[in-house]
């Protein structure tokens, strides 16, 4: 059901908070001019009986996205269940429910202007001259938003650079592809070798995702990002499957997936991106994107105990598991 698909994400707490109150939700970057005139316009309307109905709209909205990214409680269900649990479908209701209040938070902004200007006598019937506060405060505002003055610590310079990038990556007509014709016919090559039946486990970003419905392969990670709640096999196999020779938990999480096999395509567009103020490395490729820290496990290369090369064709490989870690398996 709806309510019972669960994305899995969880960030600390305080980290969430960080994200909410920079109005940085998205993407990490903070947009500190709208920051200040939402919190300004969500202050101004708490305390306007006609107004408040827009702060409790964006209190409950912003609750959402702190359950579905710090949170892994029952809560996170009843709250954003008909969302997926999925706290990025919420930061598009939380900019919806932003607007009102960015606009009133500049017109208390512009309005305390005004008083200033009165109270200093300095009135001025000219009406373009009338107008200066208000359009000081909007060139201000857009110029701080939407301008980087310093850096975010994430792939992007700016909030909105995710969309530039976004329009370029999708209608890129150069010959990067997220599954090359030299990649599919690696895939076809291990078909033929264990079986369209044979679980292999994958990193879904270098495009083996694609391998199930483009060329009937069975991969163990089929979609890139989240998904259902995640099984405690999984988690240990994404984090810790280079370290199988030493580690009966993962030879036991390998068992219980039924794969003897690792699958690995082309990764030599890899690159390390960037990296954030939580610690984590970005991995740049051609049109993916992901975190380092959470596919440790799938960093193998042919030196790695435990893992015997069967196919090899440039930087792309098939490594069979070692059988005496699967024996070993509890």
């Amino acid at each position: 059901s709806i309510v019972g698909h669960t994305w899995y994400f969880l960030y600390s707490p305080a980290g969430t908070m960080h994200l909410i109150l920079d109005f940085a939700t998205g993407i990490g970057v903070a947009q500190p001019a709208m920051a200040l005139v939402v919190a300004v316009g969500f202050i101004r309307a708490l305390l306007n009986t006609r107004a408040r109905w827009a702060s409790i709209t964006y209190f409950v909205i912003c609750l959402q996205y702190y359950l579905g990214m710090a949170t892994n409680y029952e809560l996170k269900r009843i709250m954003i269940g008909f969302w997926y649990t999925d706290p990025e479908r919420i930061i598009s209701m939380i900019a919806l429910a932003a607007v009102p209040l960015a606009a009133y938070g500049i017109d208390a902004v512009i309005c305390g202007l005004e008083k200033l200007r009165s109270k200093f006598g300095i009135n001025d019937n000219n009406s373009a001259r009338a107008m200066l506060p208000s359009a000081i405060v909007v060139i201000l505002f857009v110029a701080i938003n939407y301008y980087p003055f310093v850096p975010t610590g994430t792939p992007f310079p700016a909030a909105f650079d995710i969309s530039l990038y976004q329009l370029e990556r999708d209608n890129k007509m150069g010959p990067e592809q997220g599954y090359t014709y030299e990649e599919r016919a690696f895939v076809q090559k291990v078909r033929d070798l264990v079986g369209p039946d044979e679980m292999l486990i994958n990193l879904p970003y270098d495009g083996s995702s694609l391998a199930g419905a483009a060329d009937d392969l069975t991969v163990y990670y089929r979609a890139q990002g989240g998904g259902t709640v995640e099984s405690d096999s999984s988690e240990t196999i994404r984090l810790r499957l280079d370290q199988i020779a030493d580690d009966p938990s993962v030879q036991d999480a390998v068992e219980a997936v039924g794969a003897q096999y690792v699958l690995m395509l082309d990764r030599s567009d890899y690159e390390i991106d960037s990296r954030d103020e939580y610690g984590n490395t970005y991995m740049q490729g051609n049109n993916c994107l992901f975190v380092l820290e959470e596919w440790e496990g799938l960093m193998l290369d042919d030196s790695t105990p435990g893992f015997e090369t069967v196919l090899a064709e440039g930087d792309m490989r098939l490594y069979r598991i070692d059988d005496d870690f699967l024996d070993n398996a509890a």
